[in-house]
């Protein structure tokens, strides 16, 4: 089908980029033929520069499908959220919004991953994000617990529930198509609780769930991403893995 995509390129502060080098590959199937008598694929390169509002199209080719192969300006680092796209994505009114980072914008962050050992039966627990420890009391940045019944037989199945917590601030869910490395500067919600019933589906697990957060009463941004276990192994009854980046001098820049 002819490829028909509009895009813009934006900086960290939304401004519009210009002279932005996108090379695209484009994915061409070719019918069976006499000749041919299977099908197979065709890469198509595809060349284009951001114009002076940000914007760029392409089209004059045909495919189902193409993959962004590099996006470049001198000074700037693209943020990929995604490397494939379909033959038909965006328009003039609404364009797929791709972000570059001048290359002198790097913060002094607070970085980390960790897997904490816990026990499963509701008792809280507070993580310090600053020295990467958990404790039962005391201060913290984060509030978890995990809860489930205290004698569970291995592959049957069974209820649990667990919360994520931020003592003095909040989080959120990534808002859709949001920067991967700037903080929105509000609409957070002190916790996040999940449920997981017998009749609901299985698993001992969240999976990784992403958040940007704030902390320090809501003076500083970060962001994580946080798996909790119901159960782990026979060893360790329940885990948090949890990896976390904090920009402790009040910016939502996280880079």
């Amino acid at each position: 089908m002819p490829i028909d995509f509009h895009g813009l390129v934006i900086d960290q502060d939304s401004n519009a980029l210009s002279g932005v080098d996108i090379k695209v590959v484009a994915r061409h199937w070719i019918a069976p033929t006499p000749s041919l008598p299977e099908i197979i694929s065709k890469s198509i390169q595809i060349e284009r520069k951001s114009d002076a509002n940000g914007r760029f199209e392409i089209n004059g080719a045909t495919g189902d499908a193409f993959d962004l192969e590099s996006i470049e300006k001198l000074g700037y680092e693209a943020e990929l959220t995604r490397r494939s796209y379909g033959a038909t994505e965006g328009n003039v009114a609404d364009p797929v919004i791709f972000r570059m980072w001048n290359t002198n914008i790097h913060e002094h962050l607070i970085s980390g991953h960790k897997n904490f050992d816990i026990v499963p039966d509701g008792r809280p627990y507070l993580i310090d994000l600053t020295r990467g420890t958990i404790a039962e009391s005391g201060m913290g940045d984060l509030k978890v617990w995990v809860k489930r019944p205290e004698h569970i037989t291995y592959g049957q199945r069974y209820d649990w529930s667990c919360e994520v917590g931020v003592v003095s601030g909040g989080l959120q869910v990534p808002p859709a198509n949001s920067s991967l490395f700037l903080a929105p500067a509000d609409g957070y919600t002190p916790s996040f609780h999940f449920d997981q019933e017998i009749g609901s589906g299985w698993g001992d697990t969240t999976g990784p769930k992403r958040f940007f957060i704030t902390v320090n009463n809501s003076r500083e941004y970060g962001s994580i991403t946080i798996e909790l276990y119901a159960y782990y192994n026979p060893q360790t009854p329940g885990l948090v893995s949890l990896s976390y980046t904090i920009n402790p001098s009040g910016s939502r820049i996280l880079r």
